[in-house]
């Protein structure tokens, strides 16, 4: 087998596509505000890192991936201006807040409610009566609760008492209910708006008083909000909607007010100190000092809101969450960019090259991963890096044991990303043996000697350095309990299943099973949803590219890449656990390099072949054009969505193959 050489104008192929991906993808690490899909375990995880605190507390996979965004989360996860807006008026007092709704009085105790925009300003949308002796307030939505200085909890405007003895009470929007503290029983209860008691926790000491998460998050993720509970001598708790705690010392928050706001972020404020703790892992975030003190701080979905005495409304935002994304964009630049080459390598053509990398670059599947925090883009990268390091090394010979070792650290660290990051293994030491078998002399593994001895230190030394990478990764997660962490990732992998969700290796060929990853409520006219939903038409004809690059006569050299395909899905034969689609995206720029490479050769061809490639380039366009607004998080309204699921109904709920498959 040939392979080429890169040269500039490769180079230059490959920043252009990198440059154009972070483009493109860039942008979208702002949305959404709160924890989409398993960014609910990863982004706490590398917080703990940040914290000191136990990192392993997401059991199902290796370290990498959560060192490297608590370092990116480290350098550029600081506290930011959103906003700035003048308030409704310069006496108001915000009191309450669900996130979007507000409410607030003026000087003469009137209660107003309204909406805080994403600009920071706030209308104003009615008007209510306000008892004098209000002591708390609470929303849910656009109706307002309060307590009187006795602490009967009602609804404001009248309606019955629904709890008595009440000292704090916080709105919990998303399932329409009231949290509220009993400090003379030492209880926290969850109330319905129509008085029912739906959940009572016992707290370790007097609650002082609560500060509520906000998160109007919808979809398959559950709610990451927690309900901070302050408790006298500078201790709290934190309890989400399921009754879980965690207790933890207020010194992280300071001695000020606290409230908290999306995405899982606790915010304190002490004089003029304002403070970001990821509420999970603890771990402090960044500090800005305010110009004076604020008269209020309370919960926006956009970031902590800021009520200051010169009568201006400011939110702050915190960069964990786009910072942790960040460096996934950079990871999924680097897989486009790092496709390119090996096309190149393989092909030795620029234009097969340009279009393998483009074709990543519009697929919407890769753009949903790559602007999300989470692990599947960086194993592309370090999947396709190693297939380029072994065949490199077929054109370096003076540097071939170097690039040897540069396969072995890239399938180390994909495997400490996610264990299938190891897959490409499979494949190369086929490919070892092969070139070993074929090539005699020139083989790879005889790059420091021809004796039997000398290729089986190569092949030992080479091997061996996978494990050591690997192990060495879990060094700041700690080595003394390695074998504990490994049991747990072992428990968490044979009991994952799924049911609606999975998606078995032979559905991977027509783009199924999509599925929803983020959305906002279903109640709003212009909403949002966030689907992982591949190109169909890209899938199928990239399987068919890579099944002829396993048989073609034409370009050998392309049997490689049909190998380093079957390495990515063939394991999956034998794993136990349940496979979503999203474990397909390894074997993308496999396809989309074969495919390329057969789009080509059908240029070249007759006035058929032509009209076929037309044909193929113009329905993957059309698709993924199609399904970009699911993929990227498109505001549409709520009949555009219905249509566009309707529209591609097929991949969400895919019919069932005959055989029982």
């Amino acid at each position: 087998m040939s392979t080429s050489p890169i040269g500039r104008r490769g180079v230059a192929v490959a920043a252009l596509l990198f440059a154009v991906s972070i483009a493109v993808r860039g942008p979208g690490i702002f949305t959404p505000h709160t924890f989409a899909f398993d960014e609910f375990l990863y982004v706490p995880a590398a917080g703990r890192y940040i914290s000191g605190t136990d990192p392993h507390t997401e059991p199902a996979h290796p370290p990498l991936f959560k060192e490297l965004a608590s370092l990116a989360i480290r350098a550029f996860g600081g506290i930011h201006v959103k906003c700035r807006a003048r308030a409704p008026s310069r006496d108001w007092f915000p009191v309450a807040t669900d996130g979007s709704h507000i409410a607030w009085l003026d000087s003469g105790r009137m209660l107003h409610a309204g909406d805080v925009t994403s600009d920071c300003a706030v209308h104003e949308r009615h008007r209510l009566a306000s008892p004098l002796d209000v002591a708390r307030v609470a929303l849910v939505g656009a109706r307002a609760y309060a307590t009187d200085k006795r602490g009967d909890l009602r609804a404001v405007g009248g309606g019955r008492t629904l709890a008595r003895g009440v000292g704090d009470v916080v709105g919990d929007g998303p399932d329409d209910a009231l949290w509220a503290t009993l400090p003379s029983q030492r209880l926290v209860e969850r109330i319905s708006t129509a008085g029912e008691v739906l959940a009572r926790i016992r707290v370790h000491a007097r609650p002082l008083g609560l500060a509520a998460i906000v998160d109007d998050q919808a979809g398959n993720t559950p709610h990451a909000y927690r309900l901070v509970v302050r408790e006298p001598n500078g201790t709290a708790e934190t309890i989400d909607p399921y009754g879980s705690r965690v207790a933890f010392s207020l010194d992280h928050l300071g001695t000020g007010e606290t409230t908290a706001t999306t995405p899982s972020i606790i915010w304190s404020s002490s004089g003029r100190t304002l403070s970001a703790i990821e509420a999970t892992s603890l771990a402090h975030i960044g500090t800005v000092t305010l110009h004076g003190a604020p008269r209020a701080l309370v919960s926006t979905p956009f970031g902590a809101g800021v009520a200051d005495k010169d009568g201006f409304f400011t939110v702050f935002t915190s960069g964990m969450l786009p910072s942790a994304r960040a460096i996934v964009v950079v990871f999924g630049a680097l897989a486009v960019a790092m496709t390119a080459l090996l096309a190149l390598r393989v092909t030795g053509s620029l234009a097969v090259a340009a279009t393998a990398g483009a074709i990543l670059v519009v697929d919407p599947m890769q753009q949903t991963l790559s602007r999300l925090a989470l692990p599947d883009m960086p194993i592309v990268f370090l999947t396709v890096a190693a297939w380029f390091c072994v065949l490199s090394a077929k054109v370096s010979r003076s540097h071939r044991f170097a690039w040897l070792v540069g396969t072995a650290v890239c399938c180390g660290s994909g495997a400490s990303v996610k264990w299938n990051g190891a897959w490409p293994l499979f494949g190369i030491a086929a490919f070892l043996a092969w070139d070993l078998y074929r090539n005699g002399d020139d083989a790879l593994l005889r790059c420091a000697g021809a004796s039997p001895m000398r290729v089986l230190a190569v092949a030992a030394g080479v091997a061996a350095l996978v494990p050591v990478v690997y192990v060495l990764t879990f060094i700041p997660n700690g080595l003394a309990n390695i074998v504990a962490q490994h049991r747990a990732m072992l428990r968490s992998h044979i009991a994952s299943s799924y049911t609606y969700f999975e998606s078995p290796w032979y559905q991977w060929a027509f783009g199924a099973r999509a599925f929803r990853l983020w959305a906002t409520p279903a109640t709003r006219a212009i909403r949002v949803e966030m689907w992982l939903i591949p190109n169909a038409a890209l899938a199928v004809s990239s399987s068919i590219a890579v099944a002829w690059a396993a048989v073609t006569r034409h370009d050998r050299a392309l049997r490689v890449i049909a190998l380093a395909a079957a390495a990515e899905v063939v394991p999956w034969f034998y794993v136990p656990r349940a496979t979503l689609v999203y474990h397909s995206a390894e074997l993308l720029p496999f396809g989309a390099i074969a495919l390329a490479a057969l789009l080509w050769r059908g240029l070249r061809a007759g006035w058929l072949q032509r009209a076929v490639v037309v044909a193929v380039v113009s329905v993957v366009l059309f698709v993924s054009v199609q399904t970009w607004p699911l993929a990227n998080g498109t505001r549409m309204p709520q009949a555009r969505i219905t249509s566009l699921l309707a529209r591609w109904r097929f991949q969400i709920d895919p019919p069932s193959l005959p055989w029982g498959l």
